[in-house]
C-alpha cells in the first residue's frame, strides 16, 4: 500500500487523519483513499475521493462503501468550497502541474492539508497557484524521502519568505532548475547561492 510513502510518512498521515473526515483530491487509483478508510475504521468518519475518472472497478465491488469511502467524479474547477466544507482534512498526492486553478480555494477550506509528491531530481508536482497557497500556510511536518516528500500544512500565516521554505517547496517554485534530493535546507540554500 502507498508504495511511494515511507513508514514514517504513513504514520504521520494516519495521526493527522485519525477520527477525521478526509477529502483525497486527485485520488487516482484510490490507493490512499481506500487505505485511509480501511486503516482508520471504526474511528474514521468518511473519506471522499475526488478524481476526474470513475474509480477502478476493483473498488466498486461489494465492500467498497463499507469502509465509509465515497467517490465523486469531478474536475477541481467544477467544485466549490461548499462541496467539501463538511470535511476536516484535505489530502493531495502528486498533484498535476496544470489545471489546478480552483484547488487552492478548495484547500483553503481545511485547517490541515497533507501534501505528498516530489519536485526534485526532475520531477514536478503542483501549479504555481497551488505552491503560492502552500506558502501562506505554516508547516507542521516535513518528512523528505528520495522519491516522495510529505508535508503537513496547518493554519494560514503570513506569506513565508524564500528563507523559510523547505527544499520541496523551493524546488517547486524554481521549476526552471533541477534540484538534487537533499533533506538539508542549508545545502539547498547553497545551491541557490544564499
Amino acid at each position: 500500500m502507498t508504495r511511494r510513502a515511507s513508514e514514517e510518512q504513513i504514520e504521520m498521515v494516519l495521526s493527522y487523519c485519525k477520527g477525521k473526515s478526509v477529502v483525497d483530491f486527485g485520488s487516482g487509483n484510490l490507493e490512499w483513499s481506500f487505505f485511509l478508510a480501511e486503516s482508520l475504521m471504526p474511528d474514521q468518519k468518511t473519506v471522499l475521493s475526488v478524481d476526474r475518472y470513475d474509480p477502478p472497478s476493483s473498488y466498486v465491488a461489494p465492500g467498497y462503501l463499507s469502509y465509509n469511502l465515497l467517490h465523486k467524479r469531478s474536475y477541481f474547477v467544477d467544485m466549490t468550497p461548499e462541496d467539501v466544507a463538511s470535511y476536516d482534512v484535505g489530502f493531495i498526492s502528486w498533484p498535476p502541474c496544470y489545471n489546478t486553478n480552483n484547488l487552492p480555494a478548495l484547500l483553503d477550506t481545511f485547517d490541515v492539508v497533507i501534501y505528498q509528491g516530489c519536485n526534485v531530481r526532475g520531477n514536478a508536482c503542483g501549479s504555481e497557484l497551488l505552491w503560492e497557497s502552500f506558502r501562506r500556510r505554516e508547516v507542521l511536518e516535513y518528512i523528505p524521502k528520495l522519491n516522495n516528500t510529505l508535508i503537513v500544512y496547518g493554519s494560514p500565516c503570513a506569506r513565508r519568505d524564500q528563507d523559510d521554505l523547505y527544499p520541496e517547496e523551493i524546488a517547486a517554485t524554481h521549476k526552471d532548475e533541477i534540484f538534487p534530493f537533499n533533506d538539508s535546507r542549508e545545502t539547498l540554500n547553497q545551491l541557490l547561492g544564499k
